[in-house]
């Protein structure tokens, strides 16, 4: 999504904000004009290696270094600056004293121009800048400026402008975290759970193609339908060993029946829709693939995809945690309904293994609850 695709985007209401009353648009823009004051502030480890470097090969060279290539450098890149059509869409809204949503369209292009900004310098990598103190700060100031953007205009819009300028990693280590919430999180609304869903299904998607997963099974199903029944069946394989990692940690060493049964499902049951994945290799890269993919998903607190279990690893001492239990039943109720009422490959009759799966795995998660007295 472009930037004029962005500035088009539907902006959020003030309802649907996380933060009420509205701040003001003249306060968020000096909020902006603080972070790139600090910004500022801590390049000063990077003029001292500067000074350091040049000062060691050639005293002289300092001040010629700050006196001639500098000014050149900033003109051209103010002159640059000027040109980009976000700067220009910000400051003439700002400047006109336009409506509250065109102030809004104003404080989006400040960000995306802010964020593109620090695309481009972590494009150039620690390595050139050589300044490992100057570098440490971006990415809490990615993290802040993608927080106010999500505040602006749905997520689904923020994510296509971020991928844009080349944050997509960051953009998913630091507001993914966001989409495990969105079971306790009523005001975040169905758009952005089938958003969740929809990028997780692609992502886990890509990365079965590209490492051609489904080269190793032999069915009749096409290459299309096996791509999005593995990326299926790989969430919940994710899902599973995590379910399995964070009771292990609250003192778990074995749970007992059904919910045992239950986590082994959620697992295993890919093997008993496409039991060539029974195979160790196959199904030792799958899990593979599918966990390091969604690595910036913490399904429990303290839990990521890739958590697991290690030789002379110990759980937590005293006596189970009991809560966990709960936790548990209603994290995996959460993602099974999310998936079966958001998941438009599901409404594809060719994708009937994975929906038989989840349906499966729904009564399975059902039986657990009754059996514990659990009402959903």
């Amino acid at each position: 999504m472009g930037v004029a695709e962005l500035n088009e985007a539907p902006v959020k209401g003030d309802a649907e904000r996380r933060t009420s009353p509205r701040v003001s648009i003249s306060l968020e823009i000096s909020v902006l004009q603080l972070w790139f004051t600090s910004l500022s502030w801590q390049s000063a480890p990077l003029e001292n290696v500067i000074e350091e470097k040049l000062s060691a090969k050639q005293p002289e060279a300092y001040e010629w270094f700050w006196s001639e290539p500098i000014p050149v450098a900033v003109t051209s890149f103010v002159d640059y600056f000027e040109k980009d059509q976000r700067f220009t869409a910000a400051t003439e809204i700002s400047r006109k004293g336009l409506s509250s949503v065109s102030g809004d369209l104003s404080d989006i292009s400040l960000l995306m121009l802010a964020l593109s900004c620090i695309a481009a310098i972590t494009k150039l990598g620690p390595a050139k800048v050589s300044c490992a103190q100057f570098f440490s700060i971006i990415p809490d100031l990615t993290g802040r400026l993608m927080d106010m953007l999500v505040e602006f205009v749905p997520m689904r819009q923020a994510y296509h402008s971020i991928k844009e300028i080349g944050l997509h990693k960051e953009f998913l280590v630091h507001i993914g975290p966001r989409a495990a919430t969105c079971r306790i999180d009523n005001d975040l609304g169905t758009e952005e759970i089938m958003f969740w869903v929809g990028l997780i299904q692609k992502q886990l998607r890509l990365a079965i193609d590209r490492e051609k997963i489904w080269s190793r099974l032999t069915t009749c199903e096409s290459i299309e339908v096996l791509e999005k029944d593995l990326a299926i069946f790989g969430f919940f394989i994710a899902l599973g060993r995590s379910t399995q990692f964070y009771l292990f940690v609250n003192g778990f060493d074995t749970v007992d029946e059904p919910l045992e049964g239950f986590i082994r499902y959620l697992i295993g049951g890919s093997v008993l829709y496409y039991s060539q994945l029974s195979s160790i290799s196959a199904y030792q890269l799958y899990v593979e693939v599918v966990c390091e993919e969604l690595d910036w998903l913490p399904f429990y607190p303290g839990c990521s995809s890739t958590s697991k279990r290690s030789p002379g690893h110990k759980n937590r001492e005293g006596p189970p945690n009991t809560d966990a239990i709960r936790l548990v039943l209603d994290v995996c109720s959460y993602w099974i309904q999310s998936f079966i009422k958001y998941s438009k490959w599901l409404e594809n009759p060719s994708n009937v293994k994975a929906a038989r799966f989840l349906s499966k795995g729904h009564d399975k998660l059902k039986m657990c609850m009754q059996e514990l007295g659990i009402q959903k």
